[in-house]
Parts: structure tokens; sequence; C-alpha cells
């Protein structure tokens, strides 16, 4: 059997089509990784006190170098400061404070104070006047968060006390003070991250589809099934080539994307509390950003094997490549679709338990982790990025088994 899964993988790797996807795997890589860092903007004043603004890689260095003094551990007694610093600004100067004062108190620490705005609220859900904030309320910092989450949740799920427990015992596990460095968490690396885990679903729908269909459509597969080594041995070696060949570009693919803007933003930044990523000071994830990249990695490659292995058996019970490129490309689509047309409970199990479930545009694993989102089941609740992880794990060989005995049974 090795010596025909090298001879399949020799026949894919002529193929123009794999060609051109490993190809386009490694410029994509590098030109999504670019335009993370094209979009970082940093504003100053120039010689005429004027505001001005620089993009890219000399915007990711003029931060590093603005927000050094601010990195380290977010202590209560840091947020209260630069609260009283800014409160002393806005009774000074209300809302017509001046440009070079807002550039050198309030911009550079415009990301602790959105922090602050998301954990005091008002009944209504609207962020308290920072003004208003004493001291003494912003020192509680810590604690007026939990209090946030828990009122939050109990709002959302009134009925099941259990998810109070378990965001309880998720609470507990994070670390505080939370730790900042400027970085991956301050860019849009994560958000990018999951669109190169869309992209790479859809590469993987293609390289799927002509699988079996490929065979039945020109009608070479009446003749293999008759070898030696046809049916099930021939099955297993065609769809482990396919799933070989998807690995190698994921690798290519996310290993180039995330070494460039690591490297950019520092290695070290990976160290940053998660809740720091797009300010979700709210999230219950005891991760830091590295973390959380690598679960996002590792889920994000299991979601896609689980896609790869469903695009297989379509194949094999589709007698067109066309048809199985087709329903693979929907299946990559149908959480966000799912998501964009509904978010009640059977809406939230349905996309995690899907295959794409971890990598969609509006649902996934990556923003699950952001969110405090829970799937009831009656009195049972569970946290939808455990659900996310262990449905794509349990679907590999469930799709996998389930796709070799299809093409076993098919009848020409």
């Amino acid at each position: 059997m090795r010596r025909m899964l090298g001879l399949e993988l020799k026949r894919l790797f002529k193929a123009r089509m794999v060609r051109i996807l490993l190809a386009a795997s490694l410029v994509l890589a590098v030109g999504m990784a670019m335009l993370v860092v094209s979009f970082t903007e940093y504003y100053y004043l120039d010689e005429q006190g004027n505001q001005a603004r620089v993009t890219g890689f000399t915007a990711v260095r003029e931060w590093k170098k603005t927000l050094k003094p601010y990195e380290g551990d977010l202590t209560a007694e840091r947020i209260a400061r630069m609260v009283k610093e800014n409160r002393v600004l806005e009774e000074k100067y209300g809302e017509d404070t001046p440009l070079k004062e807002y550039m050198e108190i309030e911009y550079p620490v415009g990301w602790a104070l959105a922090l602050v705005r998301q954990v005091f609220v008002e009944h209504d859900g609207s962020p308290t006047p920072l003004t208003e904030i004493t001291d003494r309320e912003a020192a509680n910092f810590y604690k007026q968060r939990e209090q946030t989450i828990a009122a939050e949740l109990a709002a959302k799920y009134p009925e099941h006390p259990s998810v109070q427990k378990k965001v309880a015992a998720l609470n507990e596990k994070l670390q505080t003070p939370l730790h900042f460095v400027y970085g991956y968490a301050k860019s849009d690396a994560g958000d990018y991250l999951l669109l190169c885990l869309v992209l790479l679903g859809f590469f993987c729908a293609v390289l799927a589809a002509p699988v079996f269909s490929a065979d039945y459509q020109n009608g070479s597969d009446d003749i293999l099934r008759c070898t030696k080594n046809g049916r099930l041995k021939l099955a297993f070696t065609k769809m482990l080539a396919v799933m070989l060949i998807s690995t190698v570009m994921f690798c290519l693919f996310i290993g180039i994307y995330l070494a460039i803007v690591n490297t950019v933003y520092g290695w070290d930044s990976l160290a940053v509390s998660f809740q720091f990523t797009n300010n979700y000071i709210t999230s219950i994830a005891p991760l830091t950003s590295g973390q959380a990249q690598a679960l996002t990695v590792v889920v994000g490659f299991i979601g896609l094997t689980a896609s790869v292995t469903f695009g297989m058996l379509v194949s094999s019970r589709c007698r067109t490549a066309m048809v199985s490129v087709v329903v693979g490309l929907l299946m990559c689509l149908l959480p966000t679709i799912l998501s964009i047309a509904g978010s009640g409970n059977l809406i939230q199990w349905l996309c995690c338990l899907l295959p794409a479930g971890g990598f969609g545009i509006q649902h996934s694993f990556y923003y699950e982790l952001l969110g405090n989102t829970f799937l009831l089941a009656g009195p049972f609740s569970v946290w939808s990025p455990y659900v996310i992880a262990i449905a794509a794990a349990v679907e590999i060989p469930f799709f996998f088994f389930l796709a070799a005995r299809s093409y076993c049974r098919h009848e020409g």
C-alpha cells in the first residue's frame, strides 16, 4: 500500500489543479500577512502641529515605541490612574480637548479606556461616562468585570444557573492582572487567520471533489475496480493521498502567514492576555494570545480535515466532479449562512456541529473563544468551543470510513 500511496501522491502532484492550489497558498499567505501589516495605522503630530498618519511597518514600529511604557501587568492601580488622567482632561476641556493634549494623554491609552467602557455599564447596557467613574470604582476594575460578565450571562441564560457556575470556573483560571504587550492581539491578524482558513476550506473542497467522482465520470473507475488492489485498498490510498496534500497545503499557508505576522508584531506579544484581542475584556477564555492562536490553528486543521473527508464522501456518491465541488463549497459556507439567518440555540448547535463550524467567516472557533456562548440541551449546557473541537475530531474517522464504504459499494 505504501507503493500505491507514493504513486497516487506523484500523480496528484503532477495534476495542474494541485500545483495551482499550492502556488496560490504560497502567494496568498504572503499577501494576507502584508495586508494585516498595511492596515495598521498610527497618528502623530507633525512639526506644524497637525495630525499626520503612517501605516504599515512604520506604524507598527511607532506603536511599539509609544506603548512600551504601558507594557506589563495591567493592574487596577494603573487603570485608575489612566481613568483619572482622562477625567481631569475632560473636566478641563470638555469635548474640545486640544489636539496636542489629546495626542499626548488620551490617544496612547485609548485601548485601556475602551476596556473600562465595556466593564462599567449602565442598566440599559450603555457605557458609563468615564467622568462619572470614581478612582475607587476604577480600582475595582477586575471585580467589576466579573460582575458585568455575570449580569450579561444571567440575562442571556436566565433559566440555566449551571452556566454561571461554568463561567465562574473558567474565570478562576484566568490570571489577573491581565498582561499587556503591543502586538498580535492589537492587530487584525487573528481575523485574517480565519480568512486564511476559509480560503483553505475552499481549496480543500476543490481538491477533494474529484477524488472518486472524476473516475466515475471518465469511466476509469470501472477498470481500476477490477485490479488486484481495487476497491477498499484503492479507496484508502486515494483518500490518504488527498489528506496528505491538504495537510501540506495547510502547513504552507498557515505556517508562512503566522511566521510573517508574528515576526512583524513580535513573538513576545503572544504572551499578552487573550482579553486584549479586539478589546473583548469580557471573554472568559483563560488564555494568552499565543495559546488562542495555537488552538485556532489546531482546531482549524481538524475542521479542515473533517471537511476534506466529508468532501470525499460526497465525491464517492456523485457521478460528476462539478457536483462534488459545489456541495463541498456549500458545506464550507453553510455555518456562515446559518449564523446570518438566525442566532437561536438550535442554529448555534448546527453551526458548531458542522465540519466547517470552526473556520467560518461569521461563525468560528476563534470568535467563539472571544464570545461567551453556551449551547443548551435541557438542563445541560456546554461552552461552544468545546463542541466545535470535539465534533470535528469525531467527524474525521466517521466521514472517512463512510466514504470508503460508499466507494466500495458503488455500482457503475
